[in-house]
């Protein structure tokens, strides 16, 4: 289940409807709604969300997590020219192996991935200078 199939069928049953009533409050056909929730179909046109957001009456927020979670839900993968041999490689190596990934392995590739991000967001803590001692001479 994608992540659009898992927060569209949430939001619907969230509202407490049947996939046959959000098809017809949004215009679309019962079947199109199963296929996005069972991830059949992949994610659907930005118009589908927009009008979803609308009839449903989804806050800004919720919106928001939509166009996010269609976005992640995407199975074509485009690599752009400009990045480096090794990010082909990691792609590959993702593709080859995305079935027999265990869920902690999946963490620690995202979470390194993000390490990036994570150390920007850290606050910047000065550099204290050491305070050296002053050079005496010990009497005994």
């Amino acid at each position: 289940m994608s992540p659009f199939s898992h927060l569209l069928q949430a939001i619907r049953a969230s509202r407490g409807i049947c996939q046959s009533e959000l098809s017809d409050l949004i215009g679309y056909e019962q079947t199109y709604i199963s296929s996005l929730e069972t991830g059949r179909k992949g994610p659907p046109p930005q118009a589908f969300i927009d009008r979803l957001a609308k009839v449903l009456n989804l806050s800004a927020d919720e919106h928001g997590q939509l166009v996010e979670a269609a976005d992640a839900s995407n199975r074509k993968f485009i690599i752009e020219k400009e990045v480096p041999l090794d990010v082909y490689w990691l792609f590959s190596d993702l593709r080859k192996h995305q079935l027999d990934l265990s869920p902690f392995q999946v963490r620690m590739i995202r979470e390194f991935i993000l390490l990036k991000e994570t150390l920007a967001a850290q606050p910047e803590y000065p550099v204290q200078k050491i305070r050296r001692r002053k050079n005496r001479e010990v009497h005994m």
